[in-house]
This record gives C-alpha cells, sequence and structure tokens, in this order.
C-alpha cells in the first residue's frame, strides 16, 4: 500500500467533518447511528466513510419524499390563506376588472397609434431635417404613453369602475 493510501484509511473525525462539510458532534452522531464505521478508535477511513455518506444521504432523500409532498401541501395551504387575506382585506382584483381595464388600455394605445400617421404627416409634410421629424414622432408617441399612464392611474385610484 502506497503512503497515501495509507494516510487516507485512518483520518480523525476533524478531517472527516471537513471533507463532507458537516460537523464534528455530526460526525459521532452519523457514527453512533451506525453510518460511520471506525476501523480504529477515533479514526476512519475516509473513502469507505465518504462511501457511506454518500449512501446514507440518497436513501435519506428517497424516504424524505413524504417531507417534500408534506411541505408542498403546507406551502399550497399557507399561500391559499395569503390570498383568502388579500381578498377580505381587498387587495385583489377580480378577473373580470382586470379584463376591462387592460382592454381599455389597449383601445387607448391602439387609438393613439393609428391616429399618429394623420397627426404627424401634415407637421412634418415640409420639413427636411431628420432630428426634428424624430423629435416630432417622439413627442407624439410619448403623449400615448401618458394618456395610457393617467388612465392606469385613474383605475388605480379607483377613479373609474
Amino acid at each position: 500500500m502506497s503512503k497515501i493510501d495509507d494516510t487516507i484509511k485512518r483520518v480523525p473525525r476533524r478531517v472527516v467533518a471537513g471533507v463532507l462539510g458537516i460537523t464534528l458532534n455530526r460526525v459521532d452522531e452519523l457514527h453512533r447511528a451506525g453510518v460511520f464505521a471506525q476501523p480504529e478508535r477515533g479514526y476512519y477511513d475516509l473513502i469507505d466513510t465518504c462511501n457511506r455518506y454518500r449512501r446514507y444521504k440518497e436513501t435519506r432523500r428517497t424516504v424524505t419524499g413524504y417531507n417534500d409532498a408534506s411541505t408542498k401541501l403546507k406551502q399550497a395551504q399557507t399561500r391559499r390563506e395569503e390570498i383568502r387575506n388579500a381578498a377580505m382585506l381587498g387587495e385583489l382584483l377580480k378577473a373580470e376588472d382586470v379584463e376591462i381595464m387592460v382592454t381599455e388600455l389597449a383601445r387607448i394605445f391602439a387609438a393613439g397609434l393609428e391616429g399618429l400617421p394623420g397627426r404627424v404627416s401634415s407637421i412634418v409634410a415640409g420639413m427636411a431635417e431628420p432630428a426634428e421629424i424624430r423629435k416630432i414622432i417622439l413627442d407624439e408617441t410619448r403623449a400615448i404613453r401618458q394618456q395610457v399612464a393617467e388612465r392606469v392611474d385613474q383605475f388605480a385610484d379607483g377613479r373609474v369602475g
């Protein structure tokens, strides 16, 4: 056996803890539970211990499938309660109201865009400077966005039903 093999065949628990990323107390707990074996008092075979720990974690993962399902159920129940509370406090909107609001905003936006060529064409007809034309078009699109934003504010403030 080489010197490296001897070194990893006999390591103290602090090395096991460091390699596995667990505490010294956890190493002791896993030894008492029979997960880790000590070929010599106070020392562990590092490769065997790592393999045993990997198998232990895999086994635990399948056993905790129930715990995962239980956790998901609790999360769903918590979420349902949060929604109920928000509804009681008036913090939720009805789907129909949201649909009305979105339809209205889309209508304002579409009307603004459809009217854009008519409003802009007569203004820019005699212009030759692209920067001026761009500014006029940009101002008009900003005006459309401002109309939509004002309507959103009205919905948010409850001024529109």
